[in-house]
């Protein structure tokens, strides 16, 4: 029999199931069946990547074309959506066009995260078309040492 290290905050959870599930399926679906003509407007999913480093969260995601304004970023309770819109560029004829594959069009990923965020310090920078997310664990989910007397 093997013994799995249990961490605090890491019981299943049908809903995260359910979250990746309609990530993955509007990544698929949002290219096979996306209103996509030749302006590229479709649903679409940017990639994201979220590492622990120290007591941080770090969320970072790719994100060429938009501004700051056109990134949307909310936590409710350990759920961090990003929202967005990359808006098409009219100035070129739907017809002028020979080959499209960049994506227009908006996109919303949500993520829960394993531990408790401590809202007021949540900190986002845009840089060169990069988001990175710093998200502080909260008091509570920092883990504690405490020392034990033995009598």
């Amino acid at each position: 029999m093997a013994i799995v290290r249990w961490k605090p905050g890491r019981e299943w959870n049908p809903f995260t199931d359910m979250l990746d599930l309609q990530n993955n399926l509007n990544r698929v679906l949002g290219f096979a069946l996306g209103k996509r003509g030749a302006s590229g407007e479709t649903t679409w999913n940017p990639s994201v990547d979220i590492y622990r480093q120290g007591e941080n969260f770090i969320l970072k995601s790719e994100l060429p074309g938009l501004g700051k304004d056109d990134i949307d970023i909310t936590i409710v309770d350990n759920i961090v959506t990003l929202k967005g819109s990359k808006k098409y560029e009219s100035e070129i004829k739907d017809e002028d066009y020979y080959h499209v594959e960049r994506l227009f069009g908006s996109f919303e990923r949500s993520f829960e995260l394993p531990a408790n965020i401590d809202r007021s310090k949540v900190k986002a920078l845009f840089n060169n078309g990069v988001l990175e997310v710093t998200l502080p664990l909260a008091e509570e989910s920092k883990p504690k040492q405490i020392k034990i007397n033995i009598e």
